[in-house]
């Protein structure tokens, strides 16, 4: 059981062949902590305990990539954040805290084994994770972050903040507003890292948005003042403050009204009306599917089976195309067509030709 600030609250272990404990379990689980929704790894027996929480309990189902979750719970990280529990329980965890917060999860695994691709292990691993930590660092901050969620692995991401600074955010959570955080950093710390920082539930409703604490009064202004044009009310606005321009107005604007967005595209979630294995299909059928990874020579599925199905470049489309980019992203739904089945090798060749 993990709750909405990702904190795991409780563990059991259930054995599908153990029908009606199993089914106990699960409803006490549910009685006690209001479950909302049930998360479902895409490894082994993925299916069968899909089938079972959909014929048992009337709660929306979720089925997340759990690569590297095994990775994660022998990890360095995982004995730091879990030492007494076992590696079962901490990929569990790992599991449901990617549909809160994917990027917080993923943060903590190594690249080699996020399964994005085939060429990561090629490469030099000490420049891949160079590469990696710049594009991070550059997300988090685009992004911000909800700090009554956040891990410290990724708090410490943040501009200004380091992992003693994070450890000490994470450690006295919840806030009720970003002035509170004010009491656990240092005022350079808060200064730098405040504005990447949300208090999702705040009073302040600012305290949702990118907008700077020192910004608060012009931009209260701006708001309940309808202003539309800056040259209009410059002088008005930097009698309030000095620093805004052109620029900082449009930024205020823009933040309060994205307040509570999030700029990251979410990919789907794959609607699945019955489970399937590879056995169940047939050539022809035309099946949902969700994209999870582009290479240059095609792009790989997943339609609810063990192993992602792989459309090749030349079946995307009834013309030449250079770079299946033009034509699918990651994360985008699909009606895909069976036209290749490899039971042995457990592969399913897929089209959009149809």
């Amino acid at each position: 059981i993990i709750n909405k600030e990702n904190k795991a609250l409780d563990f059991n272990k259930i054995y599908l062949e153990k029908k009606e404990i199993s089914i106990n379990i699960i409803k006490n689980f549910i009685e006690k902590y209001k479950v909302d929704i049930v998360v479902i790894g895409n490894g082994t027996a993925s299916n069968e305990t899909y089938e079972f929480i959909k014929e048992n309990f009337n709660l929306p189902l979720s089925i997340v990539n759990e690569s590297g979750a095994s990775v994660y719970s022998a990890s360095e990280i995982a004995n730091e954040e879990f030492p007494n529990l076992d590696l079962t329980d901490r990929g569990t965890i790992s599991i449901g805290r990617r549909f809160i917060d994917p990027l917080a999860e993923f943060l903590k695994i190594p690249v080699i084994s996020i399964g994005v691709g085939m060429y990561q292990h090629d490469m030099n691993q000490k420049e891949l994770e160079t590469k990696l930590s710049y594009v991070i660092e550059d997300v988090v901050n685009l992004v911000g972050i909800n700090v009554n969620t956040a891990s410290i692995y990724l708090l410490k991401e943040i501009s200004g903040l380091n992992l003693k600074s994070a450890k000490k955010i994470y450690n006295n959570k919840p806030y009720k507003n970003r002035e509170e955080l004010k009491k656990i950093l240092s005022s350079k710390a808060y200064e730098q890292a405040i504005g990447f920082l949300r208090v999702v539930n705040s009073k302040e409703e600012l305290d949702n948005t990118s907008i700077h604490p020192e910004q608060y009064e012009v931009s209260k202004f701006i708001i309940k003042n309808q202003i539309k044009s800056y040259p209009k009310y410059e002088k008005e606005l930097k009698s309030i403050y000095p620093l805004i321009n052109e620029k900082v107005y449009e930024d205020i604007i823009l933040a309060y009204n994205d307040m509570g967005k999030d700029p990251r595209k979410f990919e789907a979630i794959l609607n699945i009306e019955k489970t399937l294995n590879i056995e169940d299909l047939k050539i022809g059928d035309i099946i949902n599917g969700v994209v999870r990874n582009i290479l240059q020579f095609g792009v790989f599925v997943d339609i609810g089976i063990k192993n992602d199905g792989l459309i090749h470049i030349s079946e995307l489309a009834n013309k030449f195309i250079k770079d299946p980019h033009e034509i699918v992203e990651i994360g985008q739904s699909l009606k895909v067509k069976v036209i290749g089945i490899d039971l042995e090798k457990g592969k399913v060749k897929l089209s959009l030709k149809f």
